[in-house]
């Protein structure tokens, strides 16, 4: 398993890093308060992870993205009529992608083309993590969705 990679003081604040790609993004509404309680109400019933409170702050700037090969789930499904196409929610995509996830410790968050971006319940901590969506290896671990959100923009826009 690779090492978590912390947090850096010249990471940009989730917000800015949504502003970077706005342009070229499809953003959804923010989530309500009533939204965030569903979604957390349905995956305890399932027995769950919660949801990180880093990660319900981005929820609460957009419930839903895709951008460049990127989906990040939201706490509902969104319809995309006419891209024929549904984009799941994280309950849905973590019950859809067990196994090889646990889904008693991992939330599947979103994902690229080839691995699914998760929200891990570790011992004394959270994770982010890049997990191969065929055999489950971890390629990649951040300690939070900023940190996670930095990597992958940079990545994919040949860095800030």
């Amino acid at each position: 398993m690779s090492e978590i990679s912390e947090d850096r003081p010249d990471d940009p604040s989730v917000g800015d890093l949504l502003t970077r790609i706005d342009r070229h993004a499809v953003r959804f509404d923010g989530a309500s308060a009533r939204d965030l309680s569903g979604c957390s109400q349905t995956l305890e019933q399932a027995g769950s992870p919660a949801l990180a409170a880093d990660h319900m702050g981005l929820l609460k700037l957009t419930n839903g993205l895709l951008w460049n090969g990127v989906q990040l789930f939201g706490t509902a499904p969104i319809d995309r009529p006419q891209r024929r196409y549904t984009v799941p929610s994280i309950h849905e995509a973590t019950v859809a992608a067990a196994p090889p996830l646990d889904p008693k410790t991992c939330l599947i968050i979103g994902r690229t083309e080839d691995e699914w971006l998760v929200m891990a319940q570790l011992p004394g901590r959270i994770a982010y993590q890049e997990v191969d969506c065929l055999g489950g290896d971890i390629y990649r671990q951040a300690a939070s969705i900023r940190r996670l959100l930095t990597r992958i923009i940079k990545e994919r826009t040949g860095g800030f």
